[in-house]
């Protein structure tokens, strides 16, 4: 999968719902609930569909496929922490024709709206280098989502403004 211009051959799951590509492989380097913003050693290439303190609810898992030119890794039974109604899904799809990444949301329930909300973008190897959104509570919509200003951008969500089939894409 080419991701930034830059051929990679290791896709890092994190269950806090990013992932790290790699063209090396890195050390661990910890969990971190604010993925786009964390300074981190260069060289990490990251992409957040729901980066936040997520945790597996009861019957949480995360699996992944290949189908055809695709990747598809799915979250499915989430909550953020200390949120346990939350039910939180949503796959990444890595297309390895085009290099393009999709954000596919699943049905949502947000259990607390002032739980600690998710980054959602990608970022290259600085914490300089990221594309983001930023979603306001008095959206109606993400598809009213705004480009971040700042890698701290944060989207607010709940099931009427984050309804399920909602995409978001990144190409090269």
């Amino acid at each position: 999968f080419e991701f930034l211009g830059q051929a990679n051959t290791t896709i890092r799951v994190f269950f806090f719902c990013y992932v790290v590509i790699e063209s090396t492989a890195h050390p661990r380097y910890g969990d971190h609930f604010t993925p786009l913003s964390d300074v981190l050693p260069s060289g990490y290439n990251i992409l957040s569909a729901f980066g936040t303190s997520l945790r597996r609810g009861q019957t949480g898992r995360v699996g992944y496929s290949i189908i055809d030119d695709e990747i598809i890794i799915q979250w499915k039974g989430f909550m953020r922490l200390n949120t346990p109604t939350d039910d939180i899904n949503f796959q990444m799809i890595f297309n390895q024709r085009d290099n393009s990444v999709r954000f596919v949301y699943g049905n949502m329930v947000n259990g607390d709206i002032y739980a600690i909300l998710p980054q959602v973008g990608i970022r290259g190897g600085t914490i300089h280098d990221y594309s983001n959104l930023a979603v306001n509570s008095d959206a109606s919509s993400w598809l009213e989502a705004q480009q971040g200003t700042s890698n701290q951008a944060t989207c607010f969500f709940d099931q009427t403004i984050l309804r399920s089939g909602t995409t978001v894409t990144y190409s090269p």
